[in-house]
């Protein structure tokens, strides 16, 4: 098959990038429109249709939907274009990616963005936040405050680095050296992005994502055939975790209003309830969980806006059709990532196991994480884990759909 060149893909990614992280300006859907028109001149087949086109569909519709009741219109319609430009981002890559050396390179490419993130992270995260966990308060002394002044919750950058760190750590795996004669290039560049990831995740005191992340881990190394090294980090994360709950656990037993804690997200957990329950059709409307749980809720306003559950967050925006396009999409993602990743290991395609076990194994670090926080939903940075989403359709099409 003739290898399709990069511009269109990549301005469509730059382009809903852009829309997510500056908002949604004329220029960033020209971007977005150029590399379309770039990526239909340059490929002579059709796109291809997906088990999860009818469940974005219906993600679609109930985003639109729910702008006319959102309290405010202007942000919901932010956020909802967002969410459309990751969207087209996913098709783009499905419609691009169709050969093993595309799928490397999308791999490559998402690795590259979670390095950039790492690198970033001192400098973007509000690191200053009132948490406590493993690592210690000294070394958040030496960290300088954030340039930006909507800086990023270390929650959201642990879910963003979460998502990432499995693909970074099975391309290390695959590329490791096998000789004594000299490291490969790319096995250098893998193991510098997977430790640069790996200390900017441990920097976010992410409890949640701790365990996320192993998780994911462990799941990766059980498919790339590591079964020794799972099952021993296995106890050591079983043994970390007796620690924790004895050694930091008293520490987190603080009021109610401290966002940080269990009982907060208790709390926030059966107003997000009571939400749903109240708005089942159309939802409140994307970003506006704080606005109305202050108006019509006994919910203190803070300063750490959402429900803290991915899937509560998404009933609360879109209502409860929203609610099941949502977890369709996931069920199907899971499906084509379990389907594609029995297929590449029957052909014994190591990098190509690498490839889709990382994006699978990040995929469900997210989902783990999304179950005591928000992750990156209606955040700046919602387009990553699209793309992922498109990495894991793109090699289910080409493994089974062609089989």
């Amino acid at each position: 098959m003739k290898v399709k060149p990069f511009p269109g893909i990549s301005l469509v990614t730059l382009g809903g990038a852009a829309v997510n992280l500056a908002g949604s300006h004329v220029v960033s859907w020209i971007i977005i429109l150029a590399g379309l028109i770039y990526l239909s001149i340059s490929n002579t087949g059709r796109p291809r249709r997906t088990p999860i086109d009818w469940p974005i569909f219906l993600l679609l519709l109930t985003a639109v939907l729910s702008i006319p009741i959102s309290v405010s219109a202007n942000l919901t319609l932010d956020l909802a274009l967002g969410l459309f430009a990751g969207v087209v981002a996913l098709y783009a890559l499905v419609f691009w990616a169709q050969t093993p050396y595309q799928y490397h390179i999308a791999a490559w490419a998402l690795v590259v963005i979670g390095g950039c993130l790492a690198i970033a992270a001192p400098f973007i995260v509000n690191w200053h936040l009132n948490k406590t966990g493993l690592v210690p308060d000294t070394v958040y002394a030496h960290l300088p405050p954030p340039i930006l002044s909507d800086s990023v919750h270390p929650n959201i950058m642990a879910t963003l680095l979460l998502l990432l760190l499995p693909l970074a750590v099975a391309l290390c795996l695959t590329h490791r050296p096998r000789h004594a004669h000299g490291t490969d290039l790319p096995f250098i560049l893998a193991a510098s992005a997977s430790l640069l990831i790996g200390i900017a995740f441990l920097l976010t005191r992410s409890r949640g994502g701790y365990v996320a992340a192993a998780t994911s881990i462990i799941l990766l190394l059980w498919w790339m055939r590591w079964r020794k090294t799972a099952v021993l980090l296995t106890l050591i994360a079983f043994i970390s975790a007796i620690w924790l709950a004895t050694a930091v656990a008293p520490t987190f037993q603080q009021e109610i209003t401290d966002t940080s804690t269990m009982a907060f997200r208790l709390h926030v957990w059966r107003v997000a309830s009571i939400m749903v329950a109240d708005f089942p059709f159309t939802g409140v409307g994307m970003g506006t969980f704080n606005d109305v749980a202050s108006r019509l809720y006994p919910f203190p306003p803070n300063a750490n806006p959402g429900t803290h559950n991915l899937f509560l967050q998404v009933a609360v925006d879109l209502g409860l059709f929203g609610f099941i396009a949502y977890i369709s999409l996931v069920l199907l993602t899971l499906y084509m990532g379990s389907r594609a990743l029995q297929m590449v290991r029957q052909r014994q395609d190591e990098g190509m196991v690498a490839i889709t076990g990382g994006s699978l194994a990040g995929f469900i670090g997210m989902l783990l994480h999304g179950c005591v926080d928000n992750t990156v939903w209606g955040t700046r940075m919602a387009f990553i884990p699209w793309l992922v989403v498109g990495l894991i359709t793109a090699v289910y099409l080409s493994t089974w759909v062609k089989k």
